[in-house]
Parts: C-alpha cells; structure tokens; sequence
C-alpha cells in the first residue's frame, strides 16, 4: 500500500531498510500532491522519567479536593435540588 504511493520516488527495499527516526512524507499543497521525500526526525529526549510523576503530581495539586469537602458539597446540592434531608 505504501509502495503504491511513493512509488516513483522510493522502492519497496527503502521501506524494509527504514531507519530509525526517518519518515517518508507526501505533502499535500493547496491540493496539489508535492514530490515526497525522506525526512529525519528528533530522538525522544532523555531522562524525563521523573516527567510523569510530576504531572500526575501537579495535576492533583490543582484539580483534587478532599472528600469530606466533596462530599459536603454534593450534600448540599442533593439537599437544595430534592428537598431531602441531608444523610
């Protein structure tokens, strides 16, 4: 499927024998297929283990509350809206 688009351009073998961080890119120009060509892209960076543990981190800090105050709040809520007696 791939040859079939690029075929005047790359063979099937460069497909095979791709290396890493490479694309082959077909640009689409104001609907005008452009002549595709080989592109190399950035390696991931390095050392971001401790990135997810931030965000996780950050992401509680801004968006948890704690759960007598959820809980609270919801209470007033149900009681506001059914006239049920708080539980």
């Amino acid at each position: 499927m791939l040859q079939k688009e690029f075929t005047n351009t790359f063979i099937a073998q460069q497909f095979v024998d791709f290396e890493r961080y490479n694309v082959f890119v077909k640009l689409l120009e104001e609907g005008t297929n452009r002549t595709p060509f080989k592109a190399g892209m950035l390696e991931p960076l390095k050392n971001l283990s401790a990135q997810p543990k931030r965000l996780v981190n950050r992401s509680r800090q801004r968006f948890t509350a704690r759960r007598k105050d959820v809980e609270s709040k919801l209470n007033r809520a149900v009681i506001s809206n059914s006239g049920i007696k708080e539980l």
